[in-house]
């Protein structure tokens, strides 16, 4: 069932209005500089919170930074930081079988994607792109799971 946030001041709420907070919703993201061959996305909203969790296969190289969007446009900010580091996960090299953590962040340009953040064994800490943290390949992962605010 869709959100059924916002309620008016003196709404009486439906059984199936009440039930449906915080229910998880599959949602389909889009990727930028890299293509998607498969995800199992999901995402709850309870008032201006928004959690979701990705699971995303990708099906070939990346060309640039890779993005994904977000089930619903985050709260705006001047900077990324300031709307949360909004969480954790992992980059997983299917030819290496390595995991490397990720840091998740709001994209610089817009409230409706996340950039991401990680470094190679002995590198510095840096956008994920087609060579960050390994060279992006088809079968390679991502997963994590992300918290942030949202007024839409």
């Amino acid at each position: 069932m869709a959100s059924p946030f916002p309620f008016s001041a003196g709404s009486v709420l439906t059984a199936a209005q009440l039930n449906s907070i915080g229910e998880m919703t599959s949602f389909t993201t889009t990727a930028t500089n890299i293509s998607i061959s498969s995800q199992d996305c999901w995402f709850a909203r309870v008032n201006d919170w928004v959690i979701a969790r990705y699971y995303v296969v990708f099906g070939g190289a990346a060309s640039g930074n890779i993005l994904l969007s977000l089930p619903v446009a985050m709260t705006g900010y001047a900077v990324p930081y300031p709307a949360g580091a909004m969480g954790y996960g992992l980059c997983v090299d299917a030819t290496g079988s390595n995991a490397y953590e990720m840091q998740l962040a709001r994209d610089l340009s817009t409230n409706t994607n996340m950039r991401f953040y990680s470094q190679a064994y002995g590198s510095a800490l840096s956008q994920v792109d087609n060579n960050t943290p390994f060279t992006w390949a088809s079968g390679d992962s991502m997963r994590f799971t992300t918290t942030y605010l949202t007024t839409s």
